[in-house]
């Protein structure tokens, strides 16, 4: 049978035309039938088709809401899942949106293979409406986008579990914006206590706190960053969030530069010197190496906070990147991300993160620095995909700012109190703690505004004021309107000292117009999270942040750092007859040069003098009058200073003369600049009108130029933001309410404070607007509770509040403390700071503070006890402070408790004044021969009992240490002395020299009153008319200097070119311990004066006009005397003056020669002795008789004898290759406390003064020689002046305790080795030739006062000499020529009998003899016995 087929390929129904004209393909009629469309044979044939199914039941589904209808639909064929959108709500507003808490919404997948129906969300928040439809909806990947004109643009990720989504905050396409700023302040690590804060920006690795005495608190030895990353950087900090879905937020605001100089910005001594020298600051570098940022955690969609463990839940972030961004770079970078499971037990609001100067490990692209808002609409009526990114269509993309004008005003005022409000943010005040070291820059303009943003970061444009008028608050400053002009601060405002900066404050006279809703306009409204708000409805897409935003215009400037500046001309010659206060002069060295810059584009090939367009305003200006000795702000008010030249000094003062004392550097010709002077405030100048003297008197100045104006019309983020409904309710709640107290500072109070003292200053309850005035009315303050280390003391009655009325009459003025009501806090018990007194004595004071009319309100007062620093006490009266120093005297080899010690605390409270102490030593370190433990004397008095099981001998200097519970010392230098006592600190020890080529002559004064101890008599020396040496009487010591110079021109026509000088020194100036004048002079002890006369050979050339050396002996010995004396007087026994004695009781006289010789022709014998030197006289100077200096002895009478005079002789060179010689003539006297018991000499304590008279000398000690310095009578002056100024001739002058001499460090040395010869002699010439070769130890360090030998260091076993005794005995130093006898106390005695012996080079080989009794002791009983130098 025939088969007809028909493929429906056309897959058309046709009913129009005959069955029999239908054409191939088509169909006439069909019911549920599809025409395949494959590829296969089959195509174009009918399919049977299903015909509609009901699925599910929306009413079953649920669970019994009616009227739901889909308003949105789409179909994912690659899961074969159907996503769909149901609501119950129609919208009845045809124009606007509004919300209904009780609308059902629904977003449902159904799978077509499994049949399952999932609830993906649900919620009121969703905000369906069935008369908006959803028509743009998509998917892409794993994300489900839509979009239905009515809400913002939203998303859902399908692979989060049903229920994940609950909130608008989750939906959102466009990620909330995170608004606050990183704290940088935290309670106190250190005080460790409720309410006390400190800044986070901490230097953790300098050991201590600038003043370099206080231990550095956060001292961290274990820091593991890099110490300087950060020093030359100004660095800001921000975070993003990233989410779920790994979107990330926009940065939130940045922090403000994290820099704290070092030094905290103080300049400490010496730091004005180098910074005029270097022109840099040195110290502005940033100290910080360790910041905390804290991280205040948004809050959630209904206002509630957010813990860190609930961030992820609430907020869908799981990640936080912490931004760093360098002030010089537009480089946005990442420092570190803080993963979710590090804050997931987090149980605060803030999340704290420690950057530990860490490198940033990764920077942004350019775009997220600008990207301020996430680019999606407000609401969008279309949406597409293509190529994987998400379109919308005909989409609001913003909101209409308020059309009501904001009305605010602004000023500068002083950083307010730190203040934290538990409640309200918008009254927090913390940059005082902050950023302690930040404030606003003076002289700006200020155009200050506020940006509104949604809680998903679309911004309003800069709103600004419509305020143009000012409004007082305060004697000084005032807010103005949105654009301020900052001036500089005026002479009458807070000191520098106690200034804390000044900061932007902003006055808001009514709240933000954010409340209006209009959508067709695009007014949002304000915020709204609470869904179930009748009152409020819900508005997530509101205003919800505000942030204050700051245009200015003026820019860089340079500090120009300058060593002082000069109102008047160089020198004080004015060649152009400028007035004074109208010329001022400035040095331009090194950076300065480019800060000042000349003005270089029109100058002509020649010029040397150039003008300058830089204004100056001056900051820091030296004192005005001269020479200044003090430098201090300067108040420029709004005037500046013109540079109308600079040029090279001479240049610019028209002369080549390079020695203007008042221009720095004068030498070098600097560059000077020519300031045109403008007057300041109070008609003020720059600069200082001083003439100096002293090179070293300036004093740093400071200019400002004017700053680069910036042709940039942006506005600057600050770190000043929040959220508009606090700010609102802040600004609404009106200026009676209170928060916290105006002008509350602690003045005193401390463990040394008695009952009954008031302890704070004068304060009042402060008003919780923007000006933050004191409370001007009538008020209560009582004290609720008192706690302290979590125990309440308010039943003990520790304190109480006093009130103090206003004076009548007098207007309110928030400066002055007597215009309004104020109270104080006085104690009423006594205090000790015990152990870990900074928590358990913390009090934490609680008060109520009601205003009349307005609400009370709780503050609470943090009262920290102060610890007062112990003090070390005399005796057990505990009455008066120990001396310090202090010395215990003990026999050498005393062992035991060597002295007891007492001490208070500064507590007054009765029972604990020797509470918790301690006693250590601190010097020398890690010693282990004294201790000093706690202990109690015989009465029960507490004691540190210093103590030794050592037996010790000599001086041993300590520092005691007594320590109370919180730390505070005080401390006492201790000197232990084992054997002889030491001498008194106020005598001072060193040495001291002067150079006599010039024509010197020196005193030394070791007195305990300066009053006429340089011009009282008698003066020793030559009392002839017009000598130089007699005595010069005009010499004095000023009571407030330690030295001082005189000069006296010599009275000789022909040596007009010699000037004579008269020096006298304090010895006070070479003692340790600050000693004051009335401690001076010798009151206990031993003292040594040594006196060192050093004569250089002159070179062969110095003698051209001599005749050398001849046959016969005739030598060329050049020498220089000098008259030397020491005088004494009693204490308070008036002004005259004797000869001084020694220990051993023989006058002191500082006669004998010295010579150095290399040859003796008169004995054949040749010898080289350069550097040995031989005594030729040891009590008279041999060649005191020549007569051409000074025309004989005869001349001077009886006033200079040569027992006085001290000389030093040197041969002249021989030939041009003579080895060169000198000479010391050497002189070395005991002086004060005989302390070897033997003796019966008495002690000689009092003022002493050495006096050395200007010298005289010649070229030989032949008759008409050539004088070496200015003799006496006319024409006798050097030859040619060819010996003027000659420093070949020097003396120097050593002094200190004669047991413990420490010039030559021999503190601690209580035994000195010498040899001594076996045999002894009759007359000590017989002695000169003995042997010494029997080792020997003595305690006398120099030979003449050598008292007793031993056979052993320690000094016990007594030496008896070998051939009996009442005998002279021969004794040199040891063989160690480094030995302090050796090098210092042989005063270069000979080391041969006579000129025909070889001379040893050896100072341990300088010999002495002495006259010693049976049992060893040397004999002091006639002159003849005393210890001799061996001389010829």
């Amino acid at each position: 049978m025939a088969e007809v087929k028909n493929a429906f390929v056309s897959s058309k129904m046709n009913l129009d035309l005959d069955d029999r004209l239908i054409p191939q393909g088509q169909y006439r009629e069909g019911v549920n039938i599809q025409v395949s469309k494959s590829e296969g044979p089959n195509v174009g044939a009918l399919e049977n088709v299903l015909g509609n199914q009901l699925l599910k039941n929306f009413v079953a589904l649920t669970g019994g809401i009616t009227g739901l209808q889909i308003i949105g639909e789409v179909t994912d064929p690659t899961n074969n899942t159907f996503y769909f959108f149901l609501t119950d709500y129609r919208e009845p507003d045809p124009t606007g949106i509004t919300f209904s808490s009780n609308a059902n919404n629904y977003i449902y997948s159904y799978n077509v293979l499994t049949e399952q129906t999932v609830q993906l969300v649900s919620g009121s928040f969703l905000n369906f409406s069935i008369t908006s439809p959803i028509y743009g909806v998509n998917i892409v990947e794993n994300l489900l986008f839509w979009t239905d004109n009515r809400n913002q643009p939203r998303k859902i990720n399908l692979s989060y579990s049903p229920g994940y989504y609950t909130t608008e905050d989750h939906i959102s396409v466009a990620k909330i914006m995170p608004i606050n700023v990183i704290n940088l302040y935290q309670q106190s690590s250190v005080a460790a206590a409720n309410n006390a804060y400190e800044c986070t920006m901490q230097d953790v690795i300098s050991p201590n706190l600038p003043d370099g005495a206080t231990v550095n608190p956060y001292l961290d030895a274990n820091y593991p960053g890099d110490p300087d990353f950060l020093e030359d950087k100004f660095v800001r900090f921000s975070y993003r969030f990233k989410f779920d879905d790994n979107e990330y937020s926009v940065l939130a605001p940045f922090t403000q530069e994290c820099f704290i100089p070092k030094q905290d910005g103080y300049f400490l001594p010496g730091d004005q010197e180098s910074t005029y020298r270097s022109t840099i600051v040195s110290f502005m570098e940033n100290k910080i190496n360790k910041i905390i940022l804290k991280i205040p955690l948004p809050l959630a969609i209904n206002g509630t906070a957010i813990v860190g463990s609930a961030l992820n839940s609430t907020l869908k972030i799981k990640e936080i990147d912490i931004i760093y961004k360098e002030s010089d770079s537009q480089a946005v970078q990442v420092v570190d991300t803080i993963l979710s499971d590090s804050f997931s037990l987090e149980t605060t609001s803030n999340i704290s993160y420690t950057y530990q100067c860490t490198k940033p490990y990764k920077t942004l692209p350019e775009s997220t620095l600008v990207r301020v808002y996430d680019k999606v609409p407000v609401r969008a009526f279309s949406q597409e995909v293509s190529g994987n990114r998400v379109i919308y269509g005909n989409f609001q993309d913003k909101h209409t700012p308020p059309q009501q004008p904001l009305d605010y005003q602004v000023g500068a005022f002083d950083k307010s109190n730190f203040f934290q409000s538990a409640t309200d943010n918008t009254l927090n005040t913390t940059s005082l703690v902050e950023y302690p070291n930040h404030t606003l820059k003076q002289n700006r303009n200020y155009q200050v505004g506020l940006v509104l943003s949604d809680r998903y970061g679309r911004s309003s444009t800069t709103l600004l004021s419509k305020e143009n008028t000012a409004i007082a608050a305060g004697p000084i400053e005032s807010f103005g309107a949105s654009t301020y002009y900052h001036p500089y601060r005026i002479s009458t405002d807070t000191s520098v000292s106690s200034w804390p900066g000044d900061a932007l404050k902003i006055f808001f006279n009514s709240a933000l117009p954010t409340k209006i809703i209009n959508l067709p306009q695009g007014l949002p409204g304000e915020f709204q999270g609470q869904t179930s708000d009748i009152t409020n409805p819900y508005n997530p897409l509101g205003w919800y942040s505000y942030k204050v935003v700051v245009k200015q215009f003026e820019q860089e400037y340079y500090n120009v750092y300058l060593p002082g500046a000069l109102n008047a001309y160089p020198g004080g010659v004015n060649p152009t007859g400028d007035a004074a206060n109208s010329t001022a002069f400035i040095t331009l060295i090194n950076d300065n040069i480019n800060k000042v810059p000349r003005d270089l584009s029109e100058v002509g090939p020649e010029q040397k003098q150039y003008r300058s367009s830089v204004q100056l305003f001056g900051r820091v200006t030296p004192d005005a009058a001269g020479p200044p000795t003090y430098n201090k702000p300067f108040f420029p008010g709004n005037v500046s200073n013109t540079v109308n030249t600079i040029a090279e000094q001479n240049f610019i003062l028209g002369t080549a003369t390079n020695d203007y004392e008042d221009i720095y550097q004068t030498s070098s010709n600097p560059y000077l600049a020519r300031i045109t002077q403008a007057a300041g405030l109070n008609n003020s100048f720059m600069g200082s009108t001083f003439f100096t003297t002293n090179p070293t008197e300036y004093q740093l100045a400071v200019y400002e130029t004017n700053p680069v104006e910036s042709r940039l019309d942006i506005y600057y983020e600050t770190s000043t933001t929040g959220i508009i409904s606090q700010l609102n309710q802040a600004i609404n709640s009106g200026t009676n309410n209170v928060e916290g107290l105006y002008g509350f500072n602690i003045t005193t109070f401390n463990e040394a404070t008695v009952a009954n003292t008031t302890i704070t200053s004068k304060f009042a309850p402060k008003t919780s607007n923007s000006l933050g005035q004191p409370f001007n009315g009538t008020s209560t303050i009582t004290i609720v509770s008192v706690f302290a280390d979590g125990q309440d003391e308010t039943a003990n009655n520790l304190f109480a509040i006093e009130r103090h009325e206003p004076t009548p009459g007098i207007p309110f003025d928030p400066a002055n403390v007597n215009s309004y009501l104020t109270y104080t806090i006085k104690t009423l018990d006594t205090f000790y700071y015990g152990f870990n007194a900074d928590v358990n004595k913390r009090y934490f004071v609680n008060i109520e503070v009601t205003p009349a009319g307005a609400v009370s309100s709780t503050t609470q007062l943090i009262l920290p006890l102060e610890n007062v620093a112990p003090t070390i006490m005399s005796d057990a009266t505990l009455a008066t402070p120990l001396a310090n120093p202090f010395t215990v005297q003990k026999e050498a080899g005393d062992m035991g408790v060597l002295q007891s010690f007492y001490g208070v605390n500064g507590t007054v409270k009765a029972g604990n004044t020797q509470s918790d102490l301690a006693w250590s030593i601190t010097s020398p370190l890690n010693q282990t021969v004294f201790q000093i433990t706690n202990g109690t004397d015989a009465n029960g008095v507490q004691t540190g009992e210093l103590s030794t099981q050592q037996d010790l001998s000599g001086p041993y200097p300590l520092t005691i240490q007594l320590t109370d519970a919180g730390g505070e010392i005080d401390t006492r230098t201790i000197n232990v002395i084992f054997g002889e006592e030491a001498l008194n600190i106020g005598f001072g020890a060193g040495s001291t020299s002067a150079s006599f080529g010039s024509g010197s002559s020196s005193a030394i004064y070791w007195v305990n009153d300066l009053t006429n101890a340089a011009g009282s008599t008698p003066l020793p020396g030559n009392t002839q008319n017009n000598d130089i040496r007699a005595p010069y009487t005009g010499l004095q010591l000023p009571a407030d200097a330690p030295t001082t110079t005189n000069s006296v021109s010599m009275n000789s026509p022909d040596c007009t070119n010699f000037t004579m000088y008269n020096n006298g020194l304090n010895a006070l100036t070479k003692a340790t311990g600050s000693p004051t004048q009335s401690e001076g002079g010798l009151s206990s002890g031993t003292a040594f004066i040594a006196v060192n006369i050093n004569f250089r050979q002159y070179t062969f050339g110095r003698y051209t006009n001599i005749t050398p050396d001849d046959a016969n002996g005739v030598a060329m010995i050049p020498f220089v005397i000098y008259p030397t004396y020491l005088q004494y007087r009693g204490f308070n026994t008036g002004n005259s003056w004797v000869n001084a004695i020694d220990i051993e009781g023989s006058p002191i006289r500082f006669g004998g020669s010295q010579v150095n010789k290399s040859f003796f022709p008169s004995s054949g014998f040749q010898n080289n002795i350069a550097g040995t030197g031989v005594v030729h006289s040891a009590t008279i100077a041999e060649s005191f008789v020549s007569n051409q200096v000074n025309a004989g002895p005869a001349s001077f009478g009886n006033s200079i004898n040569r027992e006085d005079c001290l000389e030093a002789q040197i041969q002249a060179p021989r030939t041009s290759t003579s080895a060169e010689q000198s000479t010391i003539a050497r002189k070395v006297f005991a002086i004060g406390k005989q302390q070897q018991s033997q003796y019966s000499v008495g002690n000689k304590f009092g003022d002493y003064r050495l006096i050395i008279r200007y010298p005289w000398g010649e070229t030989t000690t032949q008759v008409n020689s050539d004088p070496i310095v200015v003799g006496y009578g006319t024409g006798v002056c050097p030859s040619n002046n060819q010996f003027a100024n000659d420093t070949s001739i020097t003396a120097s002058i050593e002094f200190g305790d004669f047991y413990y001499p420490k010039a030559y460090g021999a503190s601690n040395i209580y035994s000195y080795p010498y040899r001594v010869s076996a045999l002894g002699a009759n007359t000590n010439n017989q002695a000169d030739d003995l042997i010494v070769n029997v080792p020997v130890f003595a305690r006398e360090w120099h030979l003449k006062y050598v008292s007793q030998f031993y056979t052993d260091p320690d000094l016990t076993i007594k030496w008896t000499p070998g051939s009996g005794g009442n005998k002279w005995y021969a004794y040199t130093p040891s063989t160690d020529n480094s030995s302090i006898p050796a090098e210092y106390g042989t005063d270069y005695a000979n080391t041969s009998p006579d000129a025909s012996t070889p001379i040893a080079s050896s100072n341990s080989a300088r010999k002495w003899t002495a006259y010693f009794n049976l049992t060893g002791l040397k004999q002091l009983t006639t002159p003849s016995q005393l210890a001799q130098p061996n001389f010829w």
